[in-house]
């Protein structure tokens, strides 16, 4: 008795190409049960894994190390002084 191989993804997708929209639906719908519950208890929490709140750390860290990087501030200091310029309400050559 041989056993059946497994489809690769590529094999299932170009059959379901091949389905109505309708069956389509209904096929993500019995996949979507089926992984449903284990992908939730397999999914960090945002407690366990809030990439923003390091990068957050991170940033007020180096800013505390490196006062005189603050990027985000010199380029809006260069933004106003470009758009001030540009407007005429400062002169170029002063």
């Amino acid at each position: 008795m041989t056993t059946p191989e497994t489809p690769t993804v590529d094999q299932l997708a170009a059959l379901a190409e091949r389905l109505s929209v309708t069956d389509k639906a209904r096929l993500m719908d019995k996949i979507a049960a089926q992984i449903g519950t284990p992908l939730l208890n397999v999914m960090p929490t945002a407690k366990d894994n809030d990439a923003w709140a390091k990068m957050n750390q991170l940033r007020d860290e180096l800013a505390s190390l490196y006062p005189q990087a603050d990027y985000g501030n010199r380029l809006e200091a260069d933004r106003a002084e470009r758009e001030a310029t540009m407007s005429g309400g400062r002169d170029v050559h002063p």
